[in-house]
C-alpha cells in the first residue's frame, strides 16, 4: 500500500469512526431511543472507520498489539459493518417488501459475522472467510440496487440526496467487489471515496432529522401545556357549601392531560351535585371526549337534584357524540338541609361512605351502563340518609386499578380498609394518605400511574350551613 494511499485510509477511516461515535452520542444524548437507524448509522460508520484504520501497515507496526488481533480487529470490524448496514436501510428507508429482504440480510448477517470471527480464530489468522463475504457482498449490493430501481425502497423528499448518494455508494460497492472477485480488467478501488459521500449526505439527514424532531416535540409540548390549561378551566373552581376543610379534591392525569373529569354542580347554598366521570383511555384523545362531558354537564345541571335524570340527560347528549369510546361516570346530590344524599352511577365505580361514629366502608349506590352505550338507558338512583361526621368519597378506578411492580392491582379492599382506618381524619390528610399509599404499593418515590385518577372525599359538616 503507498504512501499517499495510507494517507487517504488514515483520513477517511479517522473522519467515518469519529462521525459514528458523535452519531451515537447525539443519539443517545436527545433521549429518542425508540429509533435505531442513528445508532445503526453509527455503528456501521464506527467500523468501516476501524477497518480503514486497521489496513494502514504504518499503525499496525506503531501500535502496541499483537499483528495477529490486530488482523482479527480488522476483519471483524470488516464482517460486522453490514449487520449496522442493513439494520439502517431497514430503519432509515422504511423498507417493508414482500419478504423484508433488508430484515434477513441483517439477520443472516449476524450469524455469518460469528461464524466468520469464530473461524479466524480457529485458523489464528483475520480474513479467512473474506472470499464468502465478497461473495454475500456482490448478492447484498446486487439486491439493494434493484430495488431502489424498482421503486420498493421509499424514501421522503428531504432525504432525496441521501437516495442519490446510497445509489452512487452502492455502485461504487460494486464495483469493488466485482474487482476483488477478478472480474474486472483493472484493481482501482474506490470505496472509501463512495463512502465518505454517503457518510456526509446521511449524517446531514439524520442531523436534520433530528432537529426537525426536537422542534416537533418542542411544539407538541407547547400545545399539550396549552390543553392542560384549557382542561384545567374546565374544572370547577369553587367548593360547594362545606365547611373549611371539608371537600378535598385529588385530580392526577397519567398523561399531561387526560380523560378524567369532575364537576361540581351548586343548587344553592346546602345543596349541590359532585360528578366523577371516567373516558375510556387516556391523553389527548380522551381529553377531548372530557370537554364534551363538561357541555353536557352543563347543558343537564338543572336536573342534578335527580342523578337518575341527570345521567339519562347526558347519555343522550354524547351517545352519537363517542366515537367507539364510552364514559363511566357516578352522580352524588346532597341536600344537607334533609340530610339525604341521592346517587347514580353509570358502569362507575360505587361511592363509598364512612363515618367517624361508626367503623365499616359502605359502597352505596346503583348501576346503569356506562354513558355512550345504550340508547336510551335508564339508570336507576338511591338515596341514604346523611349526619354531621359521615364522609361521601367518589374516585376513578385509576386508583383501585392502580398496580405494584408485580403487576397486583391496588383493589377496592385495600381502600376500602384505608378508609375505614383514616374516618377519624380530615379530608385533606386522608386524601394525602392515600396517595401517599398509593405510590409506596407502585414502590415509587413520586406517585406517577398508568391511568388518570380522581379522588373526591366530601365530609358531611356538623351544621347543615355553608361555608
Amino acid at each position: 500500500m503507498t504512501t499517499e494511499v495510507e494517507a487517504l485510509n488514515i483520513a477517511i477511516g479517522s473522519v467515518l469512526a469519529f462521525n459514528g461515535i458523535v452519531l451515537m452520542v447525539i443519539w443517545w444524548s436527545t433521549g429518542s431511543r425508540t429509533s435505531i437507524e442513528m445508532p445503526a448509522f453509527g455503528a456501521c460508520w464506527l467500523l468501516y472507520g476501524l477497518r480503514s484504520l486497521g489496513q494502514v501497515e504504518a499503525l499496525k507496526a506503531a501500535a502496541p498489539i499483537d499483528p495477529v488481533l490486530w488482523d482479527r480487529i480488522t476483519y471483524g470490524a470488516y464482517y460486522a459493518q453490514g449487520i449496522g448496514s442493513w439494520i439502517f436501510i431497514e430503519a432509515f428507508w422504511r423498507t417493508s417488501g414482500v419478504l423484508k429482504i433488508f430484515r434477513r440480510f441483517w439477520q443472516f448477517h449476524i450469524a455469518f459475522t460469528m461464524v466468520a470471527i469464530g473461524s479466524d480464530v480457529y485458523q489464528g489468522a483475520g480474513g479467512s472467510m473474506l472470499q464468502q463475504h465478497v461473495a454475500l457482498l456482490l448478492v447484498y449490493i446486487t439486491t439493494t440496487i434493484v430495488h431502489f430501481f424498482t421503486g420498493h425502497i421509499r424514501y421522503e423528499v428531504g432525504t432525496r440526496t441521501s437516495y442519490v448518494a446510497t445509489v452512487i455508494a452502492a455502485t461504487i460497492i460494486l464495483h469493488d467487489v466485482l474487482a476483488r472477485l477478478g472480474l474486472l480488467p483493472w484493481t482501482q478501488l474506490f470505496g472509501p471515496i463512495g463512502m465518505a459521500t454517503l457518510a456526509v449526505a446521511i449524517s446531514y439527514n439524520l442531523l436534520k432529522r433530528a432537529i426537525d424532531n426536537e422542534t416537533r416535540v418542542t411544539a407538541l409540548e407547547t400545545e399539550l401545556a396549552t390543553a392542560l390549561k384549557i382542561q384545567k378551566s374546565l374544572l370547577p373552581r369553587r367548593q360547594p357549601g362545606i365547611e373549611s376543610g371539608g371537600f378535598s379534591v385529588r385530580h392526577i392525569p397519567a398523561d399531561l392531560v387526560g380523560g378524567d373529569f369532575y364537576d361540581v354542580i351548586p343548587v344553592d347554598k346546602r345543596r349541590f351535585g359532585v360528578l366523577v366521570a371516567d373516558v375510556t383511555g387516556h391523553g389527548i384523545p380522551a381529553a377531548l371526549i372530557a370537554n364534551l362531558v363538561k357541555m353536557a354537564s352543563v347543558a343537564n345541571a338543572s336536573s342534578v337534584a335527580n342523578p337518575s335524570r341527570f345521567l339519562a340527560g347526558m347519555n343522550a347528549d354524547l351517545i352519537d357524540q363517542l366515537n367507539d369510546h364510552f364514559v363511566t361516570a357516578a352522580c352524588a346530590y346532597f341536600d344537607l338541609e334533609a340530610g339525604e344524599l341521592h346517587v347514580s352511577s353509570a358502569g362507575h365505580p360505587y361511592p363509598i361512605l364512612t363515618s367517624r361514629h361508626r367503623p365499616g366502608a359502605e359502597e352505596i349506590g346503583t348501576a346503569g351502563a356506562a354513558i355512550g352505550v345504550l340508547h336510551d338507558e335508564v339508570y336507576p338512583s338511591s338515596r341514604h340518609r346523611i349526619t354531621a361526621g359521615d364522609r361521601v368519597v367518589l374516585y376513578s378506578d385509576g386508583l383501585t386499578e392502580a398496580t405494584a411492580p408485580d403487576g397486583e392491582m391496588f383493589a377496592l379492599r385495600r381502600f376500602r380498609q384505608m378508609l375505614q382506618n383514616d374516618r377519624l381524619v380530615s379530608s385533606e390528610r386522608c386524601a394525602e394518605n392515600t396517595l401517599e399509599q398509593l405510590a409506596r404499593w407502585r414502590q415509587q418515590s413520586a406517585l406517577a400511574l398508568d391511568d388518570d385518577l380522581t379522588l373526591i372525599i366530601v365530609d358531611i359538616p356538623d351544621r347543615p350551613t355553608a361555608a
